[in-house]
Protein backbone atom coordinates (compact mmCIF):
# COMPACT_ATOMS: atom_id res chain seq x y z
CA UNK A 1 0.00 0.00 0.00
CA UNK A 2 1.36 3.15 -1.25
CA UNK A 3 2.26 5.70 1.53
CA UNK A 4 0.29 8.55 0.36
CA UNK A 5 -2.89 6.33 0.35
CA UNK A 6 -2.05 5.42 4.04
CA UNK A 7 -1.97 8.78 5.09
CA UNK A 8 -4.87 9.59 2.99
CA UNK A 9 -6.70 7.31 5.05
CA UNK A 10 -5.65 8.07 8.52
CA UNK A 11 -6.69 12.07 7.82
CA UNK A 12 -10.01 10.56 6.31
CA UNK A 13 -10.31 8.68 9.66
CA UNK A 14 -9.24 11.56 11.61
CA UNK A 15 -11.45 13.61 9.84
CA UNK A 16 -14.24 11.62 10.13
CA UNK A 17 -13.63 10.80 13.86
CA UNK A 18 -13.06 14.75 14.88
CA UNK A 19 -15.93 16.50 12.94
CA UNK A 20 -18.99 14.28 14.19
CA UNK A 21 -19.90 14.89 17.77
CA UNK A 22 -22.10 11.36 17.77
CA UNK A 23 -20.61 7.97 19.42
CA UNK A 24 -17.46 6.93 17.73
CA UNK A 25 -15.35 3.53 18.19
CA UNK A 26 -12.25 2.12 17.61
CA UNK A 27 -12.13 -1.93 15.82
CA UNK A 28 -10.57 -4.70 14.94
CA UNK A 29 -12.27 -6.93 12.20
CA UNK A 30 -10.01 -10.67 11.39
CA UNK A 31 -11.59 -13.38 9.02
CA UNK A 32 -11.17 -16.60 7.75
CA UNK A 33 -12.73 -16.49 4.28
CA UNK A 34 -12.64 -19.22 1.53
CA UNK A 35 -13.43 -19.76 -2.03
CA UNK A 36 -11.73 -17.71 -4.77
CA UNK A 37 -9.72 -18.97 -7.81
CA UNK A 38 -6.61 -20.77 -7.84
CA UNK A 39 -3.69 -19.14 -9.16
CA UNK A 40 -0.83 -21.11 -8.45
CA UNK A 41 0.55 -24.80 -7.40
CA UNK A 42 3.27 -24.76 -5.27
CA UNK A 43 5.38 -27.70 -3.99
CA UNK A 44 4.99 -28.01 -0.02
CA UNK A 45 8.51 -28.41 1.76
CA UNK A 46 10.02 -31.74 2.77
CA UNK A 47 8.04 -33.46 -0.29
CA UNK A 48 4.78 -33.57 1.40
CA UNK A 49 2.92 -32.80 -1.97
CA UNK A 50 2.03 -29.80 -3.58
CA UNK A 51 -1.08 -27.38 -2.66
CA UNK A 52 -3.20 -24.41 -4.57
CA UNK A 53 -2.61 -21.28 -3.76
CA UNK A 54 -5.19 -18.52 -4.90
CA UNK A 55 -7.40 -15.33 -4.19
CA UNK A 56 -9.63 -17.36 -2.35
CA UNK A 57 -8.82 -19.38 0.90
CA UNK A 58 -7.34 -16.38 2.91
CA UNK A 59 -7.35 -14.40 6.04
CA UNK A 60 -7.96 -10.72 6.37
CA UNK A 61 -7.27 -8.00 9.33
CA UNK A 62 -8.43 -4.76 9.39
CA UNK A 63 -8.64 -1.56 11.75
CA UNK A 64 -10.45 1.24 11.82
CA UNK A 65 -13.13 3.46 13.28
CA UNK A 66 -17.04 3.39 13.24
CA UNK A 67 -19.35 6.19 13.61
CA UNK A 68 -22.96 5.83 14.93
CA UNK A 69 -25.00 8.71 13.84
CA UNK A 70 -28.21 7.23 15.37
CA UNK A 71 -27.77 4.42 17.55
CA UNK A 72 -29.53 1.65 14.72
CA UNK A 73 -26.74 2.77 12.26
CA UNK A 74 -22.86 2.33 11.83
CA UNK A 75 -20.76 4.04 9.41
CA UNK A 76 -17.12 2.48 9.30
CA UNK A 77 -13.75 3.08 7.82
CA UNK A 78 -11.01 0.81 8.20
CA UNK A 79 -7.55 -0.26 5.91
CA UNK A 80 -6.70 -3.82 6.14
CA UNK A 81 -4.69 -6.64 4.72
CA UNK A 82 -5.68 -9.86 3.24
CA UNK A 83 -3.54 -12.94 2.26
CA UNK A 84 -2.03 -16.32 2.78
CA UNK A 85 1.15 -18.49 2.35
CA UNK A 86 2.06 -21.35 0.98
CA UNK A 87 5.63 -22.83 2.73
CA UNK A 88 7.30 -23.94 -0.85
CA UNK A 89 9.58 -26.46 -0.97
CA UNK A 90 12.41 -23.35 -2.14
CA UNK A 91 10.39 -20.35 -0.78
CA UNK A 92 7.58 -20.04 0.32
CA UNK A 93 5.12 -18.48 -1.87
CA UNK A 94 2.72 -15.71 -0.47
CA UNK A 95 -0.68 -14.24 -2.08
CA UNK A 96 -1.66 -10.27 -0.70
CA UNK A 97 -3.46 -7.45 -1.35
CA UNK A 98 -3.81 -4.46 1.29
CA UNK A 99 -7.28 -2.36 1.15
CA UNK A 100 -9.53 0.26 2.03
CA UNK A 101 -13.12 0.02 3.25
CA UNK A 102 -15.97 1.76 4.22
CA UNK A 103 -18.97 0.01 4.74
CA UNK A 104 -22.51 1.29 6.71
CA UNK A 105 -24.53 -1.26 9.47
CA UNK A 106 -28.13 -1.58 10.78
CA UNK A 107 -28.07 -2.75 14.25
CA UNK A 108 -31.53 -4.85 15.61
CA UNK A 109 -31.05 -5.55 19.09
CA UNK A 110 -27.79 -8.38 19.35
CA UNK A 111 -27.20 -8.56 15.10
CA UNK A 112 -26.48 -6.12 12.52
CA UNK A 113 -26.48 -6.38 9.19
CA UNK A 114 -24.42 -4.56 6.74
CA UNK A 115 -23.08 -3.67 3.17
CA UNK A 116 -19.57 -2.16 1.68
CA UNK A 117 -17.27 -1.92 -0.63
CA UNK A 118 -13.12 -2.38 -0.13
CA UNK A 119 -10.40 -1.11 -2.23
CA UNK A 120 -7.57 -3.36 -2.96
CA UNK A 121 -4.21 -2.20 -3.84
CA UNK A 122 -1.52 -3.92 -5.41
CA UNK A 123 -2.72 -7.23 -5.11
CA UNK A 124 0.46 -9.95 -6.03
CA UNK A 125 1.41 -13.23 -5.67
CA UNK A 126 5.12 -13.51 -4.99
CA UNK A 127 7.58 -16.16 -4.09
CA UNK A 128 10.25 -18.46 -5.46
CA UNK A 129 9.83 -18.49 -9.63
CA UNK A 130 5.88 -16.80 -9.07
CA UNK A 131 5.76 -13.23 -9.35
CA UNK A 132 2.62 -12.48 -10.99
CA UNK A 133 0.92 -8.71 -10.51
CA UNK A 134 -2.54 -7.70 -10.25
CA UNK A 135 -4.71 -4.72 -11.42
CA UNK A 136 -6.17 -3.26 -7.95
CA UNK A 137 -9.61 -3.74 -8.37
CA UNK A 138 -13.10 -3.26 -5.50
CA UNK A 139 -14.67 -5.98 -3.81
CA UNK A 140 -17.80 -5.23 -2.36
CA UNK A 141 -19.58 -7.31 0.63
CA UNK A 142 -22.60 -8.17 3.26
CA UNK A 143 -22.18 -9.34 6.37
CA UNK A 144 -24.57 -10.84 9.63
CA UNK A 145 -22.87 -10.05 12.46
CA UNK A 146 -24.34 -11.10 16.05
CA UNK A 147 -22.98 -9.53 19.49
CA UNK A 148 -21.50 -12.26 21.67
CA UNK A 149 -20.76 -9.63 24.24
CA UNK A 150 -20.81 -5.95 24.44
CA UNK A 151 -17.82 -5.40 22.26
CA UNK A 152 -17.60 -8.27 20.54
CA UNK A 153 -19.75 -9.69 17.51
CA UNK A 154 -18.82 -12.61 15.26
CA UNK A 155 -20.21 -12.54 11.80
CA UNK A 156 -20.53 -14.00 8.32
CA UNK A 157 -19.45 -12.27 5.39
CA UNK A 158 -19.83 -12.85 1.28
CA UNK A 159 -17.61 -10.92 -0.54
CA UNK A 160 -17.62 -10.32 -4.46
CA UNK A 161 -14.60 -9.35 -6.15
CA UNK A 162 -12.77 -9.98 -9.58
CA UNK A 163 -8.50 -9.40 -10.27
CA UNK A 164 -7.15 -9.35 -13.41
CA UNK A 165 -3.69 -10.87 -13.94
CA UNK A 166 -1.37 -7.22 -15.34
CA UNK A 167 0.69 -9.97 -17.29
CA UNK A 168 -1.90 -12.21 -19.43
CA UNK A 169 -4.90 -9.73 -19.02
CA UNK A 170 -6.92 -12.85 -17.03
CA UNK A 171 -9.87 -12.12 -15.24
CA UNK A 172 -9.80 -14.01 -12.06
CA UNK A 173 -12.37 -14.50 -9.23
CA UNK A 174 -12.00 -13.67 -5.68
CA UNK A 175 -15.54 -14.58 -4.72
CA UNK A 176 -15.49 -15.69 -1.13
CA UNK A 177 -17.85 -16.81 2.21
CA UNK A 178 -16.42 -16.19 5.23
CA UNK A 179 -16.49 -15.92 9.24
CA UNK A 180 -15.47 -12.61 10.92
CA UNK A 181 -14.60 -11.61 14.61
CA UNK A 182 -15.10 -8.10 15.38
CA UNK A 183 -13.62 -6.45 18.52
CA UNK A 184 -14.70 -3.05 19.59
CA UNK A 185 -13.60 -0.61 21.63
Amino acid sequence: MSIKVIKFTIMLCLFFISTFSHAKQAYFDAGIHFGGAKVDRVQLAGGAGSTDIGTGDVFSLSLGYAYTPISEIDIQLGIGFRGNTAIGEENNVKWSSNFIESSAYYNLNDFRIGSGIQHYINPELRGGTINRDFENTNAYFITLEYKLYQSILIGFRITSEEYIDEATRENISGNTFGVTLVITQ
